[in-house]
């Protein structure tokens, strides 16, 4: 799993210092949690695998503390093969059903919804109140039927903010991602005990040593456009910190912050 950095430090009435305080992915969860809500993010989980026989498999998400999205289950029937970047999500940009008995193999596409006898819309808000920064979020592929085979080659979590300001996450993405894999697809599973599970993982390492924040008096106005958080892409937070939504600058107001100890992470 990946981890985030962190950096503690005191603001008095005429100097800013900073100390390293931790590197865990756990306590970025606990000390900044964001969590999930249908209403104000975005989230797309997408597949990539190989199977002889598609209409045996069913696509699910599971939340660290176990809690089951189904995005398409088993249906049908079709003897087609493989899938490739099948995507499932709330945006709004997507209004697709996913309906495997009438699709051509290899499956692909973006989907809001699915078909098991009638057309149904994907049910996000069951992880609504899910801390999106919580280690182990696992797709589950379902297989509900004996002898065909398969494997899961990739699979990716992305949460983004639907806009600047609605929510924790404001413009960024977060993006957990399996990376390359040859992961084998239980044969004849068809329960979220037996299936298949992958968890998907943050990225490497985060780095805030390059920090281009420096001493500050609680006086000295808005500071525009710091960062140094390596690699970019991320996420600044922390008391009196504004994420530019740019992946690489932040802005920080230290009468926001206030005379006391605080956290800046990345």
């Amino acid at each position: 799993m990946g981890h985030m950095k962190f950096f503690k430090f005191k603001l008095i009435r005429s100097i800013l210092l900073y100390v390293i305080l931790c590197s865990s992915e756990s306590l970025w969860a606990q000390c900044s949690p964001c969590l999930f809500n249908d209403a104000t993010m975005n989230i797309t989980v997408t597949f990539s695998g190989t199977h002889t026989y598609v209409s045996d498999i069913g696509f699910y998400l599971q939340s660290p503390t176990g809690k089951i999205v189904t995005l398409a289950p088993s249906a049908c029937d079709n003897s087609g093969s493989n899938f490739t970047n099948l995507k499932f999500t709330n945006s709004s940009a997507s209004t697709s059903t996913f309906n495997v008995c009438t699709m051509t193999a290899p499956l692909t596409g973006t989907y809001n919804g699915y078909f098991d006898g009638s057309n149904k819309t994907i049910d996000w808000s069951v992880i609504n109140g899910e801390n999106i920064y919580q280690a182990g979020w696992k797709v589950m592929v379902y297989d509900c039927v004996g002898a065909d085979v398969g494997f899961l080659t990739n699979a990716k979590l992305e949460i983004s903010g639907k806009t600047v300001s609605g929510s924790c996450l404001a413009a960024n993405s977060l993006i957990f991602d399996s990376g390359s894999i040859n992961a084998a697809i239980n044969d004849g599973a068809c329960d979220a005990t037996s299936a298949a599970k992958f968890e998907v993982s943050l990225p490497n390492s985060t780095s805030l040593a390059s920090l281009n924040l420096t001493d500050q008096c609680l006086n000295a106005g808005v500071q525009l456009n710091k960062g140094g958080g390596t690699p970019v892409g991320g996420i600044y937070g922390g008391p009196g910190v504004t994420d530019n939504g740019n992946g690489t600058t932040f802005t920080f107001d230290p009468t926001i912050a206030g005379v006391g100890t605080h956290t800046i992470y990345y």
